[in-house]
């Protein structure tokens, strides 16, 4: 895994896996417009070009839009 020097990553339970200590939670890109959702695939991007491997995300977030 690359890592960005920037943000600190610990270790997730038991299971071994390093994940970021900030997680995206992914609730937020339940958008129904298209250039809402573009600008939410945006911020996923940059939040994972920035270090960012840890997402939140559910089937109730947006009916399931959050897990596309």
């Amino acid at each position: 895994m690359e890592t960005n020097k920037h943000m600190k990553y610990v270790t997730l339970g038991r299971s071994g896996l390093k994940v970021s200590k900030f997680s995206y939670g992914n609730w937020i890109n339940c958008a129904d417009e298209e250039s809402a959702q573009l600008t939410a695939n945006e911020n996923v991007k940059y939040a994972f070009d920035n270090g960012i491997n840890f997402f939140d995300t559910a089937e109730l977030y947006g009916h399931g839009l959050g897990e596309r």
